[in-house]
């Protein structure tokens, strides 16, 4: 068996020396060698709320589609770069949490929109976004302005803290939940403090992002700016906001609001984007805009082509729209301008996974995350600053999407790379198979199964390498703050006879409430009455090229069936491949959720 090893380390290091000293014979010359700090320029993040790529005419060219006017968020894209294929999370809590810590959600426990005390938030000991510029970047002045909804619900005093003890930022203002009761009388807080205003929301976000960016003048700075629009509660906003007509003459009723929901949630898109515009014109011209949705338009406002009358699927329940892993539920905006970005006005085909703004946006600030990473932090941010300063695509071998604790029917992580995208649900309540396979060069809003059929040797390959790389993500169903990795096994041996090829490896049998090393305990009793919540697979896989990503192929899966006890038991298998008959094969053993 030959074993794939890590490529080698990059031991090239710059050498900072603050003087270099060249002895003559009678005298020595020293020379300082200074090297000039790297220019950088002021950051801000702008999140729209439930905003899916539908709502865009830069996205979407559907003509069946009813898209709002938006010339601010058109023009940014023509002053910089849009990418066509960013991914960021199903629901606002879960994708917040990504960006901020730059890790999936099976590493935080936040899988879904946080919703009551007995769903997961945002964890104290996280190294957050705002953290790293306090550590590394102290030049730069921090604020985040809107909706938070990383734990905060303003019941307690942890509550009301939680963007500066657990989220690490020195300034705030805004609320706390999911959503205000309305956009004309809600609670806000700001740096700690609790009042009543009846400022419409949009603007009370835009006069906060106005006065910190004022009074900073010259100084650096990074601003999060989350608005909480196109967000429910739907309504008319305020008309000096407006500029197509046919959202000016809306009643603004409530009959009218859940009669013709669609309009008034278009109408609170050209508000935010002429609230955007604002903001624009006050931004210091060397400052780098980046603007995304923070998941999926919701189902009561999504539009075609995600919605689509001959593909029912897509037009009951959540569909294929917000709280789902589909395409609808997380393909969202992502444009980035300002004077990082070189040959502005163009797009880019990069895969983009949201965690990837953790990097991307301390690079920009001039922050080395490898040599600044607390040590015993795992990230899974790949910064794409190379995309922005050349016209070129970055190579992204695979995006994962995911969530948990929404519902039995739309739990489930994916994996997708250039051509193809694997679903994983965690449940078998809509299909025979919890899988499912679609090719997005020729489906891309996922209509067509793959597995419903016979592959093809492409399709084939391609379900191979996905199964295959998704074992080091799938978890088992945990109690309310954590997900557990299904584990790797060990192995503890290997052996060749006559074409045999065995594998002995040690897995973890595991038992309910476990009580072990970096092991979080995990339910008693399955949400899905038809899956033994902590059972899995161990497949052998086998490749004759180690070179090449598609070559892999399953030997042999067998099934480790839980315990029915309190206790994590580690024994041995055997996996064997009986057909290993060319003159080299390599090997691979990972776990599986059945």
């Amino acid at each position: 068996m030959k074993a794939q090893t890590p490529g080698p380390k990059n031991f090239f290091r710059r050498l900072l020396s603050s003087a270099r000293c060249v002895t003559a014979v009678a005298f020595a010359l020293c020379v300082l060698i200074q090297t000039a700090p790297a220019q950088t320029n002021n950051i801000l993040l702008l999140i729209a709320d439930d905003f899916g790529i539908d709502n865009l005419s830069l996205y979407n060219s559907n003509q069946t589609a009813s898209i709002p006017f938006t010339p601010n968020i058109n023009k940014l894209a023509q002053s910089g770069v849009l990418f066509t294929h960013f991914y960021a999370r199903p629901s606002c809590s879960q994708s917040r949490t990504c960006i901020i810590t730059g890790r999936d959600s099976f590493r935080t426990g936040v899988g879904v929109a946080i919703a009551g005390p007995n769903t997961p938030v945002l964890n104290s000991n996280e190294y957050t976004l705002p953290r790293a510029f306090t550590t590394n970047a102290p030049q730069y002045a921090l604020a985040s302005f809107g909706k938070w909804h990383l734990g905060g619900t303003g019941l307690s005093i942890s509550d009301t803290d939680s963007p500066f003890l657990t989220g690490g930022w020195t300034n705030y203002a805004g609320y706390y939940g999911p959503q205000v009761s309305s956009y004309f009388n809600w609670t806000k807080w700001s740096n700690g403090i609790s009042f009543n205003t009846t400022n419409y929301t949009t603007l009370d976000q835009l006069h906060d992002a106005t006065n910190f960016i004022a009074s900073q003048g010259t100084n650096r700075w990074f601003l999060w700016l989350a608005f909480n629009a196109p967000h429910a509660p739907y309504h008319k906003p305020p008309t000096n906001l407006l500029v197509s007509p046919k959202y000016i003459s809306l009643s603004g009723t409530g009959a009218d609001v859940n009669t013709n929901t669609r309009a008034y949630y278009e109408a609170m898109i050209q508000s935010l984007d002429t609230v955007i515009g604002i903001v624009l014109s006050v931004v210091p011209t060397n400052t780098d805009v980046i603007f995304i949705g923070d998941n999926g338009t919701p189902i009561a406002v999504q539009q075609p082509p995600f919605v689509n009358t001959n593909v029912p699927e897509t037009l009951i329940g959540n569909g294929h729209a917000k709280f789902t892993i589909f395409e609808g539920g997380a393909r969202t905006p992502l444009i980035v301008a300002g004077p990082d970005v070189a040959s502005p006005g163009r797009t880019n085909d990069t895969l983009v996974n949201e965690p990837d703004l953790f990097s991307t946006i301390q690079e920009l600030a001039g922050i080395n995350v490898a040599a600044t990473l607390p040590t015993n932090v795992v990230i899974d941010s790949v910064s794409f600053v190379p995309t922005l300063k050349a016209d070129i695509v970055r190579p992204t071998p695979f995006v994962i999407e995911e969530q948990f604790n929404e519902s039995a029917e739309s739990d489930g992580i994916t994996l997708r790379n250039g051509q193809f995208k694997l679903l994983h649900f965690y449940d078998h309540t809509n299909d025979v198979s919890n899988e499912r396979l679609y090719d997005l060069s020729s489906d891309p809003y996922e209509f067509t199964n793959l597995l419903a059929a016979p592959l093809s040797a492409v399709a084939q390959s391609n379900y191979y390498s996905l199964r295959l790389n998704l074992g080091g993500s799938v978890t088992f169903e945990n109690t309310q703050y954590r997900r557990t990795k299904v584990p790797f096994p060990s192995v503890t041996g290997v052996r060749f006879t006559n074409g045999v090829f065995y594998v002995n490896v040690q897995y973890a049998l595991v038992g309910t409430n476990v009580s072990a090393p970096n092991f979080t305990p995990l339910a008693a009793a399955s949400q899905y009455p038809d899956q033994k919540s902590l059972d899995y697979t161990l497949t052998l896989w086998r490749s004759p090229n180690l070179e090449d990503p598609l070559a892999w192929a399953p030997v042999v899966t067998n099934t480790i069936t839980a315990a029915t006890n309190s206790v994590l038991v580690f024994t041995n298998t055997a996996l064997v491949d009986p057909g290993a008959t060319a003159t080299q094969y390599f090997y691979q053993v990972t776990p599986y959720i059945p």
